[in-house]
């Protein structure tokens, strides 16, 4: 069965939002790494119990503002599904 225009370019659109999901959550999990490397930084610090122990504090990597800004904008999943659509036309 033959897809509409509508049809095709809603099938791209869903491309476009899957590839800048995994985007987003490959980016999330560099951050979570990252806060995962800085909390055991921390952590060895504190068991040394050296005296700068005491100014240091563990801050998170993974805050809301951060998170906010790694998701994708429906400008970011557009342009990606024209990208799509370009290959699609041989542009």
């Amino acid at each position: 069965m033959n897809k509409n225009a509508y049809e095709i370019r809603l099938e791209l659109l869903n491309l476009a939002h899957g590839d800048c999901q995994n985007r987003f959550y490959e980016k999330l999990n560099l951050l979570k790494e990252a806060d995962n490397r800085n909390f055991d930084s921390y952590l060895r610090a504190v068991e040394k119990d050296t005296p700068d122990t005491v100014r240091l504090s563990f801050i998170s990597e993974c805050t809301a503002e951060k998170i906010d800004a790694l998701l994708p904008s429906s400008a970011e999943i557009i342009t990606r599904a024209e990208e799509l659509y370009r290959f699609i036309e041989g542009k």
